[in-house]
């Protein structure tokens, strides 16, 4: 697990609750994924790029129902391989970082061919490898299919925005939440007395307990016999000389 400032600042900035961080590294390559928003990009690119990462990959993924761009951030001095991944509906489109990073504009581009995908902003968004007059992408899964498995396709969408907006909701919910029992006074906390110990009595002194033996020193015949002893010398056998 990674314990830095970026990952702090990767989370201020990325969708709530989406951070994992060093979950199946072996398995997965990445010590931190993380999800964002379209108009969140931009914004964590120049964060990686300030904190000295480069940017290693961005390619687009078909989910079926949607597709998602997948950033792959990168350090040279230490392996430390970051994935924020945003997902795109059928007509989303997504700001460039093309300002941020020179070589997203290679990246950014064959995304639009392959996918589709439209790049808000990029200066030179056209065909990487297909001529310019294709009017297909070729890496979408939507190329060949019927009209029962586009109609199943839309409904997954349907339940997936649903999901989404709910888990937004609860994660907004939560935070308002959160905000207000950190804005709320506290009370300040006072001990507790005892009473019993601390109650007067009639002749307002404070209650003693009594010794273990049960008795006290008014009423113990044996105190009593040793100061009558100790008050009277003459008594203890050794009269006066005559």
């Amino acid at each position: 697990m990674i314990n830095s400032p970026i990952t702090t600042a990767v989370s201020a900035l990325v969708v709530p609750g989406s951070l994992r961080e060093g979950e199946e590294r072996e398995r997965r390559g990445f010590d931190l994924e993380a999800e964002a928003l379209p108009e969140q990009i931009v914004s964590v690119a120049a964060l990686y790029r300030g904190a000295g990462y480069f940017l290693e990959c961005l390619t687009a993924v078909d989910r079926e129902d949607f597709r998602e761009l997948w950033y792959q951030f990168n350090r040279f001095d230490r392996c430390e391989r970051h994935l924020v991944r945003v997902g795109l509906d059928e007509n989303d489109t997504i700001p460039t970082v093309s300002h941020v990073y020179g070589s997203a504009r290679w990246f950014e581009r064959e995304a639009f061919d392959m996918m589709g995908i439209h790049v808000e902003g990029h200066p030179n968004l056209k065909r990487l490898l297909l001529p310019e007059d294709a009017d297909f992408h070729p890496l979408r899964r939507d190329q060949c299919i019927d009209d029962e498995l586009r109609e199943t396709r839309e409904k997954r969408r349907a339940k997936r925005i649903a999901q989404a907006e709910k888990a937004k909701a609860k994660a907004e919910a939560e935070a308002a939440a959160a905000a207000e029992a950190a804005e709320a006074p506290t009370e300040p906390q006072t001990d507790a007395v005892d009473a019993d110990a601390s109650e007067p009595t009639e002749e307002g002194k404070v209650n003693e307990a009594p010794p273990a033996n049960g008795t006290s020193p008014e009423t113990d015949p044996g105190a009593s016999s040793d100061s009558a002893a100790e008050a009277a010398p003459g008594d203890s056998g050794e009269g006066e000389p005559s």
